[in-house]
Order: C-alpha cells, then structure tokens, then sequence
C-alpha cells in the first residue's frame, strides 16, 4: 500500500545482505493523503533533502517542497572524506 511517508534508517552490511534499522517514519514529516497526493522527488546538499509533494489538484489540495534535516554530513576533501551523522 502506498502511504506517502517518508522512512529512515540505519544501512547495515553483513555477510553480503544488506539490513535496514530501523525502517521508521521521519519524525515531524507531515501525513500525506495517498489518494490526492504523491512524493515527486528528492534531492540532498549537505545534510538537507528537499523532497517535492505534488497534488491531484493543481497545488489547490496542498503541493510543496518539505526540507528536512537529515543529520548526515560528508566533508569532501579532494583526496578523502569524512562521514558524520547526529
């Protein structure tokens, strides 16, 4: 069943199988309504998504972009990187 959420969770690799956990809903992302709206797209910068919410209505019901804050960051520094997440 489609439920318009968005979900998170820690990636695990063990043994060539990958786990997620937990699979959860984004705390404070709002509740969508499956039957008028849909998620269009993501896009990251930093340690932001941007995630797009269209409607069947034209944008009248609600359509929009949410920013949430992921809590991972990756610093680039050419050669290497550095990973951190909250």
């Amino acid at each position: 069943m489609k439920t318009c959420s968005v979900k998170w969770a820690d990636v695990r690799v063990a043994g060539g199988k990958v786990a997620l956990d937990p699979l959860a809903d984004v705390t404070g992302f709002k509740k969508l309504d499956p039957a008028k709206q849909k998620l269009v797209q993501m896009r990251e910068s930093g340690s932001l998504v941007c995630v797009g919410v269209r409607d069947d209505a034209d944008g009248v019901f609600e359509s929009g972009w949410v920013l949430v804050q992921s809590g991972v960051g990756y610093a680039d520094h050419g050669d290497h990187g550095h990973w951190s997440y909250k």
